[in-house]
Parts: C-alpha cells; structure tokens; sequence
C-alpha cells in the first residue's frame, strides 16, 4: 500500500502521522509519538534523531504493510519567515492568462521580495488585480498585459532546507518539504472540499501544543495570520501542581493519565506517592478544577479571535494535545457560544498537527495557480475551441 508521512517536532515529543494513498485520496492510519524530543535547536536534533526517526517510520510501515513515498515536516514557526506582499508583474505581451503565466506571475513575486539564499515554503496569493479589476482567485482566460498580486511568502533560509534534503536522502527516503504550521493546522480540521465550500466563512483553528498555543483563520478565500497565547499543555499541567500541591514530575503524571473531559463519578479516587506518604485524590475534584481553568483560558482566547477578526460567528476546530482526551469536544460544545460551530479534526483523537501537514503537502490546495474544477468532456473541448479560435 503507497503511502505518506508528516512529522511534527515539539519540544517534549515528536508525533509522526502516517496514510496512505488510494486513487488521489489520502486516508489517515494513525499518529504515534516519541519522547523526549529533547531540547536545543531544531536543526541539531533532527541531525541527531534522524535515525531513530526513520526506524520509527519503518516499524510503522511494516506494521501497516505500507511503503512511505513522501516525508513532509511541520516547520517550527521560530523558523519560518513571513511577508505580505504586494507588486505588479509585466507578462511578454497582452494576452489571455494562462497556467503558465500564473506560475511565472508566482515566482516572480518571489523572486522581487526574496533574497537570494532565501528558500520559498509557500507563496499564498490572497487576490490580484487586472486592469482595475479585482479577483479573489487567479483568473484563466482574462486578457491581461500586467498582473498586480498580493501575496503571503513564507520563507526559511536555503541553507536549512539544503541540509534537511541531505538528511533524507542519506536515509534513502524522499523529502516532500517543509509545511507552515498555519496550514497544516487547517489540513488538520478541514477537507479541500470544505474550505472550497466555506469560502464566504471564516474557519478557524485553534492548535493547543504545550508550551503554547496559536490560531489561524481562514477568511473570505484566504489564509490568515493568526495569533499566539501563552497556553498549553504546560500551563495546565503547572496550574494542577501548585491547586493539589504535587511535584511537577507527579502533576505530569496526573495530567497524562487521569484527566478526562467525561463524567467521572464522585467516589473514585487515585492514591498517588507523595514524598514518603501516599495521599488521595478525587478525580471529580481534579477533572472539575482542570475544566474550570480550560473553561477560562478557551473563553479568553476566543474573544481574543472575535476582537480580531471583526465577527463572533465562525467555524472552530481545535488541534493538539488535549484532543488526546477522552469527551473533549463534548466539553467544548458546553461551553462554546451557539454561534460558534465546533468541529473535530479529521485526525479524531491526534495529538499534534502532523496529518495536516502530510495532507497539505501532498495537495497544497492554498496554492493553486487557478482553481481545480472538475469538467465534463464537453466542456473542455469548448475551452480548448476558444482558446484556438
């Protein structure tokens, strides 16, 4: 069975997400996770664990009967770079727009914005304009002499790509690129089918990691820059230490093993070690504390995005680590405005935004030079009779 891979490097673990791929469709298998990820430089650690990372992938693959064709890696966002951009590019002459120009359109924008050692991950066009009129998307078959685009440029320095397409091919496997964490974010939650079907909505995806948290926004046929919070597993798992008194090594503990977003009866308790004595706990008393405090941080956060985007009806998925949790979505659907739709993310319970970034990479359907629209037969042998007449 062919399939494909993502990578997710955090700073406590790294999550791998594996699917296959049948008939252009892409199917999620399921995520697994390695720890410690470790500290330091990104660079430096995938050096280093690159091995250990391949041997995990290879278990997965004979475990599943799958041959991985691509890697993709969710990049770190201290490391990715991002511009708003706006110019005009002259095409040779006045002539209908076709694919072609369009990619040459896209490369030359990156070509006046970028430096030299500099290496394009994404080039987002968020609208352009021909003489006087505005497009949401790249228009085929409009004449045009010159083509004015906005665009998103998201950048790494050369150098870093070069040296991570090395790895890889010295582990014989085939890199399929880096992906900004904003868009595996939304591949995460949202099919190409939705975003297409929802582009007069605004999406948004809330990815929860551990030392932090960001969101990104999909609006009116475009991706956004979002935003970032200072929360996350970490936060969590602090705020349970200093309530029940533990060490941080104990709150981790609980955290990882006994917190639940379902009803826990009142009577059960865990007896956990603390210091030379055991003590007792009830879970309802611990679930109740760590819902009120994620009950706060959700409700701040999402005024934080309705102040930002100007509306206070959108759609909502979360991605990352409290997905893991058993009745979560339940639990936000509690609390969460009516006017906010919930989704979950088409990983279900994955932990990370690691499918999404194997399933953007594979399709990359922000970036499309022209949108891909089924035709009948008919309707591409008018198109190619226009074009030739």
């Amino acid at each position: 069975m062919r399939g494909i891979c993502g990578i997710d490097i955090n700073k406590d673990k790294v999550f791998i997400s594996l699917a296959s791929l049948r008939g252009g469709r892409i199917g999620f298998l399921r995520e697994i996770e390695l720890e410690p990820a470790g500290c330091g430089a990104f660079l430096d650690y995938f050096k280093k664990n690159s091995e250990n990372l391949n041997q995990a992938i290879i278990e997965e693959e004979r475990r599943l009967s799958l041959k991985v064709e691509k890697v993709f890696l969710n990049l770190p966002r201290q490391l990715e770079k991002k511009r708003l951009v706006e110019d005009v590019v002259p095409l040779r002459r006045r002539k209908k727009v076709k694919p072609a120009d369009l990619v040459f359109a896209k490369k030359q924008i990156a070509d006046i914005f970028l430096d030299w050692d500099d290496f394009c991950v994404h080039n987002f066009i968020l609208g352009c304009e021909i003489e006087g009129n505005l497009y949401g998307n790249l228009p085929l078959g409009v004449a045009a002499k010159k083509i004015k685009l906005k665009s998103l440029l998201v950048w790494v320095k050369d150098k870093l790509h070069r040296e991570v397409e090395d790895i890889f091919d010295n582990l014989d496997r085939n890199f399929g690129g880096f992906v900004s964490s904003d868009a595996s974010s939304l591949a995460a939650s949202f099919t190409e089918g939705y975003v297409r079907k929802n582009e007069k909505n605004t999406l948004c995806v809330i990815n929860a990691g551990y030392e932090s948290s960001h969101f990104v926004v999909y609006k009116e046929g475009a991706l956004e820059v979002g935003g970032e919070f200072d929360f996350g597993a970490r936060k969590i798992i602090s705020a349970i230490e200093k309530r029940f008194l533990l060490s941080p090594a104990l709150a981790q503990e609980v955290f990882s093993r006994y917190i639940s977003f379902k009803n826990v009866p009142y009577y059960k308790e865990i007896s956990i070690k603390k210091a030379n004595t055991y003590v007792n706990l009830s879970t309802q008393a611990l679930n109740s504390f760590v819902r009120e405090y994620i009950k706060g941080e959700v409700n701040f956060i999402l005024e934080r995005i309705r102040q930002k985007i100007g509306a206070s009806t959108f759609i909502l998925s979360f991605v990352g680590r409290l997905n893991g949790k058993e009745g979560f979505y339940s639990f936000l659907k509690e609390f969460i405005p009516y006017q906010i739709k919930t989704t979950s993310p088409l990983g279900h319970r994955s932990e990370s935004c690691s499918f999404g970034c194997l399933k953007y990479g594979a399709y990359r359907f922000l970036e499309l030079e022209h949108n891909r629209r089924k035709q009948s037969l008919k309707q591409r042998f008018l198109k190619v009779y226009r074009e030739y007449f």
